[in-house]
């Protein structure tokens, strides 16, 4: 395996940054995943991708993003 030809260190900074992103993705599914269930059935593939693209842009009072659709 190519990846074990690398230092130990080097490893080590390899496996830290795979678990934040692996945090970071599953965040962002568990958000998805929130406001599917708040808002129901969308009647559009369109709709559906209107609602997720805002969970990704929206932000909250303190700055950071959160997975409440309003309105």
């Amino acid at each position: 395996m190519p990846f074990l030809d690398y230092d130990h260190e080097v490893r080590k900074i390899f496996f830290f940054f795979f678990f934040i992103i692996i945090i970071i993705i599953e965040s962002l599914n568990a958000r998805f995943r929130q406001a599917a269930r708040r808002r129901g059935h969308c009647p559009t593939e369109q709709a559906a991708t209107k609602v997720l693209h805002l969970i990704v842009g929206q932000r909250h009072k303190s700055g950071s993003i959160t997975g409440r659709v309003h309105g």
